[in-house]
């Protein structure tokens, strides 16, 4: 049900899993549509740290465990300075996957390696596995599957390999590198999808290009992701039954499938006319355009069985802003949630949701007040609406001054 966000890891295969492209900028305006506030409200918990500063919240499953990143209180070496580099504002602390259970953070550790980001826990199933990447004692990339407190090496042979998402029987996708091309020009990576199921690992194929990545499955096996066609776009794909189905555009290059629930129904991004990327719900056939905040671009990270999507949008501000879609509305969850809400808790804006679950509650990034990116957690309040201003009731855990 969602798509891994990697914000905070500096290496290249974090920069993979947030796929979140530069945006596009162009003088024309295209038709979005309104935020609306919904009749719901929310209690909201500001997930804290592992001692960092630090963390991004990636998913959430049934029973309200989420997993995701967050930065250690290890110090991290700062790469070298002078001219022509980035100078560094603060020290950098390791980050960790974590697993939050019963309103603690537990790291996961890694497989043996080391660096600015360890270990990334991208998706959680009903049973409590988790998957992602972690660093191995060779520094290389490899998925993992964690379960019954063990983090174990998928085994896949290759130096950056992601595990995207899980399923209930234990199916897992993702993507590894199948190759690199450097020379003179600028370096380029090969990444094609897999699918792990009964011990046996498979490639998904492409769409007749090089590249491809899978970053959903649902429990009858349907996949979702990108993948590349003859001429070096990428487009949204729909895997069933051994069958790559290209999902389209809006009328633009390119479009990615980010999450996938069990009744088939799709979200990801398109491009438009203008290459402007609009979140999508694709179902029976079609896709549809879900419209923005405001602005020219919107992601959609995750979708539930009830067909509620979650990710993020830029707003006339041109800011980008956590969204809740429902009912044919896209709402802006800052909106809903509202500044007093947020401030109890020491955040400023919920910027991107990245996960939601079947009982309606999204986890994600925020910015908090002092400019650090943070996970949260929404829980809907039952039977209240925004005018009935229910009871502050929010928590923040623990975090690095």
């Amino acid at each position: 049900m969602r798509i891994t966000v990697d914000i905070l890891a500096k290496s290249f295969l974090a920069t993979m899993l947030v796929f979140l492209p530069v945006l596009a900028m162009a003088a024309d305006a295209e038709v979005v549509k309104k935020a609306e506030v919904p009749a719901v409200s929310y209690t909201i918990t500001n997930l804290g740290t592992l001692g960092g500063r630090g963390s991004t919240a990636n998913a959430i499953n049934n029973a309200g465990q989420i997993v995701g990143f967050a930065e250690t209180n290890q110090p991290f070496p700062p790469p070298p300075t002078g001219p022509g580099r980035v100078p560094i504002t603060r020290a950098m602390q390791v980050a960790d996957a974590f697993l939050y259970s019963d309103g603690k953070m537990q790291d996961l550790g890694t497989l043996g390696g080391e660096g600015d980001a360890g270990s990334v826990g991208n998706a959680i199933n009903a049973s409590g596995q988790v998957v992602g990447w972690a660093k191995t004692s060779a520094n290389a990339e490899h998925a993992f599957i964690y379960g019954n407190g063990k983090m174990q090496d998928l085994g896949i042979s290759s130096k950056i390999v992601s595990a995207n998402a899980i399923n209930a029987h234990g199916d897992v996708v993702g993507f590894w590198m199948t190759g690199m091309v450097g020379g003179n020009g600028p370096e380029i990576t090969f990444v094609q999808a897999f699918l792990c199921s009964g011990g046996k690992t498979q490639m998904v194929g492409t769409l007749g290009g090089n590249t491809s990545r899978a970053n959903g499955i649902n429990d009858a096996g349907q996949i979702v992701g990108s993948a590349s066609l003859s001429n070096g776009e990428s487009h949204a794909f729909l895997y069933s039954n051994g069958k790559m189905q290209d999902l389209g555009t809006f009328g633009g290059k390119e479009s990615e499938a980010t999450a996938i629930n069990a009744k088939g129904q799709v979200a990801g991004w398109a491009h438009t006319p203008n290459n402007f990327r609009h979140a999508f719900l694709f179902h029976d056939g079609k896709m549809e355009d879900i419209g923005t905040l405001g602005s020219k671009n919107s992601w959609a990270l995750a979708i539930n069985l009830s067909g509620q999507v979650v990710g993020f949008s830029e707003n006339a501000s041109d800011e980008d802003h956590a969204f809740l879609y429902q009912d044919g509305k896209m709402q802006d969850l800052n909106v809903v949630v509202g500044a007093e809400r947020l401030a109890s808790v020491e955040i400023k804006v919920l910027a991107y949701a990245t996960s939601l679950n079947d009982r309606g509650q999204i986890v994600g990034y925020a910015k908090d007040t002092r400019g650090n990116r943070i996970a949260f957690l929404l829980t809907p309040i039952s039977g209240a609406t925004p005018s009935s201003s229910p009871p502050i009731n929010s928590t923040k855990q623990p975090t690095a001054p």
